[in-house]
């Protein structure tokens, strides 16, 4: 795998996720650390008088860097501004959900705003109120409209790639989700740029990371405005430009959902275009990073898991799937079937009592369902068939796959 590379990064990821107990505690385990090292700095910065505010939380995914493994951002949105929200404590962000409006106490300090400690809340419990909960993630059918705009930055004036390139790129991410959605959800795409944002290149990884994204997210929007660009038209912007220099090569970040769906894309190699701005829309339709669970042991391993020596949640191990680490091939393989159903591609066929089932291939319609999925306490189980089909061809073991 190449030194700076997608694939690299998402290795990274997979090798530095930290160990989880069971899946109730993979979003809070994934936040803790970020979370608590951006408090931390926060809070040392922090001379304003408490106040309490309202806005709608966007989580956006800063994908992994060389130095540094992916992590969730949360932004309030106060209308004029965004803010990132810096926690007490890592349970904290897993209680606050995406797209919501709430009213928030706690002080601000700079482009963020540092939340108070749980107990001397709104209702002495968390500070934060849910005034309106966000919409959850729904069926993606018929035509997204992307805007592409490609942009330099002040310290980066570079152009890696033109327009043309970028046509052929989104005409392969068009074809991945009209595949795999069955003919349901079309790309559509305009290209626009360059245009050049009086801004720096994203760095990924500091504690500023938030405050970047809102920064490039918001100069691209204005910049394109001022071109005379109708954005109202697209539901997602692709803002795709050259990367920082350093340790802070990275991908980008994506919003998961938002209106617009918002993707900064730094392109490190054009090969990866593809698989890496399906990768980042998926994020704008609502999904998350696949995992897997990975447990030490003899070879070969078992993802049995071991209370003594424990196991780890890898934060892209799945690699069946664009959104895990199925995004470090040059071709995108399919989404699995949980997030099909999801969106609204698929009715996978439940199971509730013993038997023998039939499933085809869920790369292709046929007579037999495409996937199963089974209840068992407080977990559901997803059984899918993976062939070499299509974009799927590009897995080296395909078969039966319980998600």
């Amino acid at each position: 795998w190449r030194y700076g590379s997608w694939r690299e990064a998402a290795t990274y990821a997979r090798i530095q996720t930290m160990s989880v107990r069971d899946a109730k505690t993979r979003r809070r385990s994934l936040c803790l650390l970020p979370a608590l090292a951006l408090f931390a700095c926060a809070v040392s910065r922090a001379q304003s008088s408490p106040e309490k505010i309202q806005g709608t939380v966007q989580i956006v995914v800063q994908e992994a860097s060389r130095t540094q493994p992916a992590r969730y951002i949360y932004l309030l949105r106060t209308g004029s501004e965004y803010l990132e929200l810096a926690f007490p404590d890592g349970e904290m962000s897993s209680r606050l959900p995406n797209q919501s409006l709430v009213e928030i106490r706690g002080r601000r300090s700079g482009s963020q705003f540092v939340m108070a400690e749980s107990g001397g809340g709104l209702h002495g419990g968390d500070p934060f109120r849910v005034l309106s909960s966000g919409p959850r993630t729904t069926t993606q059918l018929g035509e997204r409209k992307v805007a592409v705009i490609l942009v330099t930055y002040n310290d980066n004036t570079s152009q890696p790639v033109d327009i043309p390139t970028m046509t052929t790129v989104m005409g392969q991410v068009n074809q991945f989700y009209k595949e795999q959605s069955f003919g349901q959800l079309s790309i559509s795409s305009d290209f626009y740029g360059y245009l050049n944002l009086p801004v720096s290149a994203p760095c990924p990884g500091g504690v500023d990371s938030g405050s970047a994204f809102a920064a490039v997210t918001a100069a691209g929007t204005a910049a394109a405005q001022e071109a005379g660009i109708d954005l109202g038209r697209y539901q997602s912007y692709v803002f795709v430009g050259p990367p920082a220099d350093g340790p802070c090569y990275s991908m980008g970040f994506a919003s998961i959902g938002g209106s617009p769906g918002l993707v900064i894309i730094s392109v490190l190699i054009q090969e990866e275009l593809t698989s890496a701005i399906s990768h980042e829309l998926g994020h704008n339709l609502g999904l998350y990073h696949s995992h897997s669970i990975g447990c030490p042991g003899p070879y070969p391993p078992t993802t049995t898991y071991n209370p003594i020596i424990g196991c780890s949640e890898l934060e892209y191990g799945d690699v069946f799937d664009d959104m895990g680490q199925g995004s470090a091939y040059f071709q995108p393989p399919h989404f699995n079937a949980d997030k099909k159903e999801l969106l609204g591609w698929l009715a996978a066929q439940s199971v509730i009592s013993s038997g023998v089932y039939s499933i085809g291939p869920l790369e292709a319609t046929g007579p037999n369902p495409l996937a199963l999925k089974l209840t068992v306490g407080n977990d559901l189980y997803y059984m899918e068939y993976r062939q070499p089909i299509g974009f799927d061809a590009v897995l080296a073991h395909p078969g039966a796959i319980i998600d």
